[in-house]
């Protein structure tokens, strides 16, 4: 079963087992050295986006990409990341913002599976990553040997 992350290009930059996961970039542009997917259903691109980036207003930015998402179908977006994967990689979408910023990254994944943005962070893959490791830390911890 293919799980479905979110995450940022510095962290996929820096992250050293890069090749455990199917990146997907959602963004207008990305980095020179990125080598992954895109997925430009999710991009926020067009003459709608060009008015409330130059100069960027946040508050307009993130109602026109609801719109936007609200003309695609949930169940179809889903789908198509998950056939990015097809050896059974969990999918990674990918934006600029980290978890400081709110992103468009994050907003899509929320959207997505219909849940609010706070709880859209829970899935950044830094914080997935570092819960399964104190998981694993705190069962080896419990296991006792004679």
């Amino acid at each position: 079963m293919t799980n479905l992350y979110h995450s940022y290009f510095k962290f996929w930059r820096n992250f050293s087992n890069r090749d455990d996961f199917i990146w997907v970039a959602i963004t207008k542009t990305v980095p020179s050295d990125y080598y992954g997917f895109r997925y430009m259903k999710l991009a926020p691109i067009g003459e709608k986006f060009d008015e409330v980036c130059n100069p960027f207003n946040e508050s307009k930015f993130f109602k026109v990409y609801a719109k936007m998402l609200a003309d695609l179908n949930r169940s179809d977006i889903m789908s198509e990341l998950k056939n990015f994967s097809s050896n059974g990689k969990d999918v990674v979408l990918l934006n600029w913002e980290d978890l400081s910023r709110k992103s468009e990254g994050r907003f899509a994944f929320a959207w997505m599976f219909n849940i609010p943005m706070e709880k859209a962070d829970f899935y950044d893959l830094a914080n997935i990553i570092a819960i399964k490791n104190k998981q694993k830390n705190n069962l080896s911890n419990s296991i006792f040997t004679l």
